[in-house]
């Protein structure tokens, strides 16, 4: 019980600097990510699995939460996305036919990547405190939960 008493303000500390105003910025790669979470999205609906590979460097858990933004906020992107990867001009244009602001999706995957990195830090804090002790645990997760740095690659 007292352990459930931790985590409920761990987790509105994981929560609330990460999940609010998901929509005022945009990085230099976002397009990007959302053009191969595109793409990985309409390559695992038509079991092409063969092209699930979008680049070479470990963006898979960024590219499945953009295929559940894509689930959630545009759904049949599969049925209209061309063969080949379109460039982002096609790829905008595409969006826009559709009455889908490219920044909805983004939303909809980041809400995805905090999700993942709450259920994991929720997860470990159990681990954590047979470790340390509970309030030792609690204190360290609220750095953690806190620590400008892990906020803002969270939010992306």
């Amino acid at each position: 019980m007292r352990q459930a008493l931790l985590l409920l303000p761990l987790l509105l500390a994981f929560l609330l600097p990460r999940g609010l105003e998901l929509d005022r910025y945009v990085t230099i790669d976002d397009p990007k990510w959302l053009m191969r979470s595109a793409g990985f999205y309409t390559a695992l609906a038509r079991a092409d699995f063969k092209e699930t590979f979008q680049r070479e460097h470990p963006g898979v858990t960024v590219t499945w939460a953009g295929t559940l933004g894509y689930l959630v906020d545009f759904p049949g992107y599969f049925k209209i996305a061309p063969q080949e990867p379109p460039s982002i001009t096609r790829f905008h244009r595409l969006l826009a036919e559709f009455n889908k602001p490219p920044l909805d999706l983004l939303v909809a995957a980041r809400v995805f990547v905090i999700l993942a990195n709450v259920v994991c830090l929720i997860l470990a804090f159990p681990i954590a405190s047979r470790l340390i002790g509970k309030l030792p645990a609690f204190f360290a997760f609220l750095l953690i939960a806190f620590d400008p740095y892990f906020t803002a690659l969270t939010r992306l």
